[in-house]
This record gives structure tokens, C-alpha cells and sequence, in this order.
């Protein structure tokens, strides 16, 4: 009596050798190590995920403000690109911002923004900014890029920045002493001079 198949034609006698079934327990194993590699790191990783804004919120340094519909984006990292592509850091989905505007690069508490080669211009407080030049933002600088304007505030920068050295006030002046003058005689006394005049 001919042995019997599965319905794709293996013989089911051959199937069933020692050889295959090492091969089966080895398997196992690797799926069971796998299994349970990913169940102990599961927690760990939701923990990273969880952790992670709170690190990416320390390391922000400012942000601008849209003077049209308020919108804040934040700063962070040594370099910010700003432009319409999606690849930029702060992206401005506007026809008047080119894909690549403007870069904002940040070192020791000094913030400089630099035009990325624009089509329609950078304007910082209202100055042109030719392109390769590089210009300082303090707070409140207000940045035209194209017909998008922004504000541009430190945000956070207590936490990043440690605070200047107080300066020591200076000693105070002395003051001048008035000259002393001689007090005026009493109204008696000179009423008494005055007769002996008349005398």
C-alpha cells in the first residue's frame, strides 16, 4: 500500500525523520530566545519612548513666534534650518519661502542667522540680510522670511544658560561737606549795635 501524502505531495514518512525533527527543536528554541528577548526589552523601550520628550524639551533654547496665527516653534540643536521643505527643521508651507530660507546656528548662549540663498530675502529687525552674511538675534528680533514674520524669543533660556555674574556696584561718593558759615547774630545783638551807632 503506497504511503501516505499531504495534499502538496510530500511523503509523510519523510517528512517525519530524525533529521527533521532536530531540526524543529532548534527552531523552537530560536523562536522561544526571541520571544522572550523582546518581552524583557518591551518595558525598557516604552520607558525610552516615554523619556524621551522630556530630554528633547531640555535641550530647546528658544523659539519663534508667527505673528499671524501666533504658532510656536521651538528651538534646539546647534543648527535649524527653516524653509518650506519637509526636511526642514522648522518648515514655513508658504510660495514666498524657498525649500531651504534661512539657518539659525547656536553656540554658547549666542544665537546668529545666516540667509540659506532665499528667493524672495531674509529681513532681521527690518535689515536686509545678504546671503553668506551672518547676523545676531537678541529677544523679541522680529524675522521676515518672505511674507512670513516671526519673533524670536529665548524661550527656555534660563535652563540652558547659566546666569551672567553680578557686577559689583561701584562705591558710593562721598559727599561734599558745605562750608561752614558763621551763624548770624541774634536779632538783640544787633538791635544793641545799632543804638550804640546812634550814641
Amino acid at each position: 500500500m503506497p504511503a501516505a501524502t499531504e495534499p502538496h505531495g510530500v511523503n509523510m514518512a519523510q517528512r517525519d525523520t530524525p533529521r527533521t525533527r532536530n531540526w524543529q527543536s532548534i527552531w523552537r528554541c530560536l523562536v522561544g530566545v526571541l520571544v522572550a528577548v523582546v518581552w524583557t526589552s518591551t518595558p525598557s523601550l516604552v520607558l525610552a519612548a516615554d523619556k524621551a520628550p522630556d530630554r528633547a524639551s531640555k535641550r530647546r533654547w528658544g523659539k519663534l513666534v508667527s505673528s499671524k496665527d501666533k504658532k510656536v516653534y521651538w528651538l534646539a540643536g546647534d543648527k535649524v534650518t527653516i524653509g518650506s521643505s519637509p526636511r526642514a527643521t522648522v518648515v514655513l508651507a508658504h510660495s514666498t519661502v524657498s525649500a531651504k530660507h534661512a539657518e539659525l546656528t547656536h553656540k554658547n548662549g549666542v544665537v546668529f542667522i545666516q540667509d540659506a540663498g532665499s528667493q524672495f530675502g531674509t529681513l532681521v529687525a527690518g535689515t536686509s540680510l545678504k546671503k553668506g552674511r551672518k547676523m545676531q538675534l537678541f529677544q523679541r528680533t522680529v524675522l521676515s522670511l518672505g511674507a512670513i514674520d516671526l519673533t524670536f524669543d529665548w524661550g527656555d533660556r534660563g535652563k540652558v544658560i547659566a546666569p551672567l555674574r553680578k557686577s559689583r556696584k561701584p562705591p558710593p561718593k562721598k559727599k561734599a561737606k558745605k562750608a561752614t558759615t558763621k551763624k548770624a547774630a541774634p536779632a538783640k545783638a544787633k538791635a544793641a549795635a545799632k543804638k550804640r551807632a546812634g550814641k
